[in-house]
């Protein structure tokens, strides 16, 4: 009888997704993630570089470079306010292996974690920007922001209340997020809110 092997590998991707473009973080000299006709949110990982994990301190240092490729900007209430939503996400391999080294066949379980840093809710008419020649493309990126978090809102809520549809095709966001959203996926939301209503 030969015995089993079993193996992991731990492969991690980042991308930032700003003014609804997908941008690879890894490749900080490209715009884009430009995949037009992909559709499943597994499509558009496989278009995205990756790093091999090999343990919790190599992941920190690959995740906390990731950041410093991040777009920001500064703002009159927050000098890094982030113009992006970020999605960290880790897919995890068990290879399972049987036989010899001449005779060996097996099968593989793919599990993907998607960490995901949202960017927060603007209200353009109440920001104040640092300078006044930046004011319309950070109404712009409020209004790209606003737009997701909402399609983000509709598809949690549609999913919550058992409905046939939910418009995950309508942000760039919650497509990518699907397979975290919905089936057998396990979601946590953490939200940071100010108490201030002039926030």
């Amino acid at each position: 009888m030969l015995a089993g092997l079993i193996s992991f590998k731990l492969e991690l991707s980042v991308v930032e997704i700003y003014n609804e473009h997908v941008r690879d973080i890894w490749r900080p000299h490209t715009d884009s993630v430009k995949q037009p006709g992909l559709t499943g949110c597994d499509d558009w990982w496989k278009h995205t570089d990756t790093v091999e994990i090999n343990s919790m301190k190599h992941a920190m240092e690959e995740i906390k470079k990731a950041y410093q490729q991040r777009i920001v900007t500064s703002t009159a209430m927050n000098e890094v306010s982030s113009r992006s939503h970020c999605i960290i996400s880790l897919l995890v391999l068990q290879c399972f292996s049987y036989g010899d080294i001449t005779d060996s066949a097996g099968f593989q379980i793919r599990s993907r974690v998607n960490l995901v840093d949202l960017a927060g809710s603007e209200r353009g008419r109440t920001r104040k920007w640092n300078v006044k020649s930046d004011c319309i493309e950070r109404e712009e990126e409020a209004i790209n922001i606003n737009k997701s978090l909402l399609v983000l809102n509709q598809v949690i809520s549609n999913l919550s209340e058992n409905k046939s549809y939910a418009p995950f095709g309508e942000s760039k966001l919650t497509r990518l997020l699907k397979n975290s959203l919905g089936g057998n996926a396990f979601t946590v939301l953490v939200v940071n809110v100010s108490p201030s209503t002039k926030d």
